[in-house]
């Protein structure tokens, strides 16, 4: 699959997000990559790679399974992208993007509500963790807020389609000049 070089400022802004993500060890491990590199290749923008059948937009339960986990990046529907002339020369860049993170869940837990969240929450909690120290460090995305929501569970009439998983979002606003 051919993927387009981030150029302009909106794409930048989520190339930078998705750079941060794969830099991000508990990601890396999450998704079972070596390094920041590998892990680019488990981030996403706006939407899944598509299905197999070029003549169908669902997915198989298997090309699902196979995708997961992963982290899948875009920016926000609604004023997702500011820019602001703030001086003669310059402008301040500001927006809002968003990225959520889903896997599948164990199947040794899948019963168990209580522990499939806690697991999920502490694995969300620590790649949080993470990106507080690289939030004003270059070349990671200079967020201003980071808030989660989730998780979201597959809902039960869904699972034997689309396999067992648990997701989170995570929205980030960031600004700054340029």
């Amino acid at each position: 699959m051919v993927v387009t070089a981030a150029a302009g400022c909106i794409s930048l802004a989520q190339e930078t997000l998705r750079v941060t993500m794969a830099n991000v060890v508990e990601f890396q491990t999450l998704v079972g990559a070596a390094d920041a590199a590998a892990a680019l290749g488990d981030v996403y923008h706006e939407g899944l790679p598509p299905p197999a059948d070029e003549n169908s937009d669902t997915y198989t339960r298997a090309e699902l399974e196979a995708l997961r986990p992963y982290a899948l990046i875009w920016t926000e529907e609604e004023q997702g992208f500011r820019l602001t002339p703030d001086s003669a020369d310059g402008f301040s860049v500001s927006g809002t993007l968003h990225c959520q993170i889903e896997h599948d869940i164990d199947p040794l837990i899948a019963n168990d509500a209580g522990e499939v969240d806690r697991q999920h929450r502490n694995l969300i909690g620590k790649i949080i963790d993470e990106l507080k120290p690289m939030a004003r460090l270059g070349p990671y995305l200079a967020w201003e807020t980071l808030t989660f929501s989730g998780p979201f569970r597959r809902h039960p009439d869904d699972i034997e389609e689309m396999g067992n998983s648990i997701a989170s979002l995570l929205t980030f606003t960031y600004g700054g000049e340029q």
